[in-house]
C-alpha cells in the first residue's frame, strides 16, 4: 500500500478546515471544536510529536461521538445530524490516513460534504462557495495521482480545465433533467434548533424586545407587472390578531369559528409576483389586500394567507391585490366577530379603559380621530429605545413612557378603540420596500403592525397610528423614521442609532448602498433564473424551445440525445487536439519503426516502448544505448508536461538520436556487406 505524501496530507486537511468553516453555522459547536482538535492532532502525527491514536483509543471516541450526536439531537434523523455525523467521522478519518486509498476515501467524502451544503442554502454565495471548495479538491485528486508535487497554481489550473471540459454537461444536466417536486431531504427541511429563521410570529408581546427591527435580512422580494403601488399602498397583510390576554397578542384559534369575510374589490389591482425568503412561519405575504390565494396557499377568513406546505424553504408566487376595497359585511359585524373584536382584559389598564370610555358616546369615526390626536397632542415619539413594563404595558405606555414602535401604537390604539365599543383588530405584516430597478426589496426590519377597525357601511377600515404620528415610516422606512426622531429628541438619539443594523445605516454611504443594491439584483436574478427552475418553469422553457408541449419522456429523450452529442464532440474535439499536439513526435517514432521493419522488427500489442527497446538491443547491442535514449524520449514527450520551448528542444533531439540509429545501423550493414565480399 502506497504511503502519503506529507504535502498533499496537509492540503487536505487545510481544504477539510475550509469546508468546515462553510458548515460551522449548521453544526453544533462541539462538533466543529473536536474536528479542529482532531485536524491539530494530525499535524501533531505529522510532525512526529504526536503518536498516532491506537484502535484500543479510535474505537470508544467514535462510539462517543455517536452517542453526542445521538443526545443532541435528540436521536432525531434528519440533515443536520446526518452532516453532523458525517463531519465527526472524516474527522476521525484524518487520524489514521497514511495511504493513497485512505486519501481517496477523504476526497470522495468531502465532495460529499461540498453537497451537503445545497441542503441548507442555495444562494449564489453558496454556489460559489461550493465551486471553489469542488475546485480544490479537485487539485487534490489529480496531485494524488501525480508521482511528483506540482505547485498550487499549476493544480489549480488543470482542475480548472476539467471544469471547463464538464461544463456542457452540468449545463445540459441543468436545462433538461426532469426537475423534483419538493426539497432534496426527504420533502421536509428541518431547520436546526439552534439557528431561528426569522419572519412573522402572529404573537405580539410587548416586553419583548423587537429584534425583527433591528434585522435587515431580506423578507421577500416583489416584482411588479406593471406599475409601483405608491408607497402609503404598500402594506404586505400578514397575520391578524384578534385576543389579548396581558401583554400577549394572538390570532384567532380555529375553535372560535370566525366567519369568512367578503370581499368586494374597488378601482384597479396590481399584479405581482413575490420571492419569500425561508422563514420559520406558515405565512404568505400579500400585498393589502390580495383577492385571491396562491397556487401554495390559503385564505384565512381575515384574509391574511397560509401556506400549505410545511417546507421552510423559499418560494415564488403570484399574487393580485387591491388597495381600494370592501371587506367585511359593511351593515352589521357577525355575533362570534363582534365578541372577538371587542374583548380586552376589563381587570388591565384601567386609564386606558376609562380614557377611551370618555368617547363611547360619540360616532365611531370620531372615536377613531379622537385617539390619533391623543397620540400627537401628547407629545408621543416613534422610537426602537423602549425601556421595560411591569403590569399595565398599555397604560404605562400611554401615559407615562409615549415612546415605543409600530407594535406599541397598534395594540394600545385597538385597546382604545374596543374599550369606546368600535370593534378592532391589529394586523401585523410588513410595510413599505426599497426600490431596486424593477422590484422591491422588503427587509425583516421592515415589518409593520397596523389597525383594523369596523364603521358601519364601510367595514374593515385600515388605520396606521405609526403613520399618523411618524409619517417617515411609511414613506420612507424605518432609518428615516429613527433619523428624524434623533433629530426631535436627542436623548434617545445614540441608543437608536447604534441599536439599528448597518444595512439600515448605508444610506449615508451612497456608493456602499449602491454596491449592495447591485449585489442584492445578482441575488434576486440568481433566484429567478437557476433557484426557481422548478418542473412547470422546465416545462415552460423547453415548450418554447420545441414549439409543442414537452412531457417526461420527450424531456429524457432530449437527454439522453444531448447529452451523447455532447459527449461525442467533447471526445472528438480533445482526440483532435492531442492528434495535432502529439503529431510531429508519433511521425518520428513510426520511422523509427519502419527502419526496424526489414529486421522483423516490431513492437508487440501491450509491449512498451522501452520494453521494445531493450528487446531491440538484443538484435543491435552496438546501438543499445541509442535505443533506450529513443524510447525514453519518445515516453517524455508523449506523457511529459513541458513547456513549448522544452517540447521544441526535446523534439530536435529525439530526431536527432533517431537519425544517428538509422545511420549506425546502415553504416552497420555495410560493413557487414563488405566483409561477407572479401571472404567470399
Amino acid at each position: 500500500m502506497k504511503t502519503l505524501n506529507s504535502t498533499l496530507l496537509k492540503y487536505l486537511l487545510g481544504i477539510f478546515a475550509f469546508i468546515l468553516a462553510l458548515h460551522s453555522i449548521h453544526l453544533p459547536i462541539w462538533i466543529t471544536v473536536i474536528c479542529l482538535l482532531f485536524g491539530t492532532w494530525r499535524l501533531g502525527i505529522l510532525h512526529h510529536k504526536l503518536n498516532a491514536p491506537p484502535l484500543f483509543v479510535m474505537a470508544p471516541l467514535t462510539l462517543l461521538i455517536g452517542v453526542g450526536i445521538l443526545f443532541t439531537f435528540s436521536g432525531q434523523i434528519n440533515k443536520t445530524s446526518g452532516l453532523s455525523m458525517l463531519v465527526a467521522m472524516i474527522g476521525l478519518k484524518l487520524l489514521e490516513t497514511n495511504s493513497k486509498r485512505d486519501a481517496m476515501l477523504l476526497i470522495i467524502a468531502h465532495y460529499l460534504l461540498v453537497g451537503f451544503l445545497f441542503l441548507f442554502n442555495q444562494s449564489l454565495i453558496t454556489f460559489v462557495a461550493s465551486l471553489l471548495a469542488t475546485l480544490l479538491l479537485s487539485s487534490a485528486l489529480v496531485q494524488l495521482h501525480l508521482k511528483n508535487n506540482l505547485p498550487f497554481l499549476q493544480l489549480i489550473s488543470i482542475s480548472g480545465k476539467m471544469f471547463l471540459q464538464a461544463m456542457p454537461i452540468m449545463l445540459l444536466l441543468f436545462l433538461l433533467f426532469p426537475r423534483s417536486t419538493g426539497p432534496l431531504w426527504g420533502g421536509t427541511l428541518q431547520s436546526n434548533s439552534k439557528i431561528g429563521l426569522p419572519g412573522l410570529s402572529g404573537i405580539i408581546e410587548l416586553n419583548q424586545t423587537n429584534q425583527i427591527a433591528l434585522d435587515s435580512s431580506v423578507a421577500f422580494r416583489a416584482q411588479f407587472r406593471d406599475t409601483f403601488p405608491a408607497n402609503q399602498d404598500l402594506y404586505w397583510r400578514g397575520p391578524v390578531l384578534w385576543t389579548v390576554i396581558g401583554d400577549r397578542w394572538e390570532e384567532a384559534k380555529p375553535h372560535h369559528q370566525l366567519s369568512q369575510e367578503k370581499l368586494t374589490p374597488l378601482g384597479f389591482s396590481y399584479s405581482y409576483t413575490v420571492t419569500l425568503e425561508p422563514n420559520s412561519h406558515k405565512r404568505l405575504l400579500m400585498l393589502d389586500i390580495p383577492t385571491n390565494a396562491p397556487l401554495q396557499g390559503s385564505l384565512s377568513n381575515d384574509y391574511s394567507v397560509i401556506s400549505n406546505t410545511s417546507e421552510r424553504e423559499r418560494i415564488v408566487y403570484q399574487g393580485e391585490s387591491y388597495s381600494q376595497y370592501l371587506l367585511g359585511n359593511v351593515k352589521k359585524l357577525p355575533r362570534r366577530t363582534l365578541r372577538m373584536a371587542l374583548q380586552i382584559d376589563e381587570d388591565a389598564n384601567p386609564r386606558t379603559i376609562d380614557l377611551a370610555r370618555k368617547w363611547s358616546h360619540l360616532d365611531p369615526p370620531v372615536i377613531v380621530e379622537s385617539a390619533l390626536a391623543f397620540y400627537k397632542d401628547n407629545g408621543f415619539t416613534y422610537t426602537l429605545d423602549v425601556p421595560k413594563y411591569r403590569n399595565d404595558v398599555i397604560d404605562q405606555f400611554l401615559f407615562e413612557s409615549k415612546s415605543g414602535f409600530c407594535e406599541h401604537f397598534a395594540t394600545s390604539f385597538v385597546y382604545m378603540m374596543r374599550a369606546a365599543g368600535v370593534p378592532a383588530r391589529v394586523v401585523t405584516g410588513y410595510q413599505g420596500g426599497e426600490k431596486n430597478k424593477d422590484y422591491l426589496i422588503i427587509r425583516q426590519s421592515d415589518a409593520h403592525a397596523w389597525v383594523e377597525v369596523w364603521l358601519a357601511t364601510q367595514g374593515w377600515v385600515r388605520v396606521d397610528p405609526t403613520a399618523n404620528l411618524s409619517p417617515e415610516r411609511v414613506s420612507l422606512g424605518i432609518a428615516d423614521a429613527i433619523e428624524t426622531t434623533q433629530r426631535n429628541d436627542k436623548t434617545s438619539a445614540a441608543n437608536n442609532k447604534n441599536s439599528l443594523p448597518i444595512n439600515l445605516q448605508t444610506k449615508q454611504y451612497p456608493a456602499l448602498h449602491s454596491a449592495l443594491l447591485t449585489w442584492d439584483g445578482i441575488e434576486h436574478q440568481w433566484n429567478k433564473s437557476v433557484i426557481s427552475y422548478h418542473r412547470k418553469n422546465q416545462q415552460m422553457l423547453l415548450s418554447n424551445l420545441a414549439n409543442q408541449t414537452v412531457n417526461l419522456n420527450k424531456m429524457l429523450a432530449a437527454l439522453i440525445i444531448s447529452f451523447l452529442l455532447v459527449c461525442a464532440s467533447t471526445a472528438f474535439i480533445i482526440l483532435r487536439q492531442n492528434r495535432t499536439k502529439l503529431n510531429n513526435s508519433l511521425k518520428l517514432y513510426n520511422h523509427f519503426l519502419r527502419i526496424l521493419k526489414p529486421y522483423y522488427l516490431s513492437p508487440a500489442r501491450n509491449e512498451t516502448a522501452m520494453d521494445f527497446a531493450i528487446r531491440a538491443s538484443q538484435y543491435f547491442p552496438q546501438q543499445k544505448e541509442q535505443l533506450i535514449e529513443i524510447a525514453q524520449l519518445n515516453n517524455y514527450l508523449l506523457y511529459g508536461r513541458l513547456s513549448k520551448h522544452e517540447k521544441l528542444a526535446q523534439y530536435r533531439k529525439f530526431k536527432k538520436v533517431i537519425n544517428q540509429f538509422s545511420a549506425s545501423i546502415k553504416r552497420q550493414k555495410s560493413e557487414i556487406e563488405v566483409t561477407n565480399k572479401v571472404f567470399n
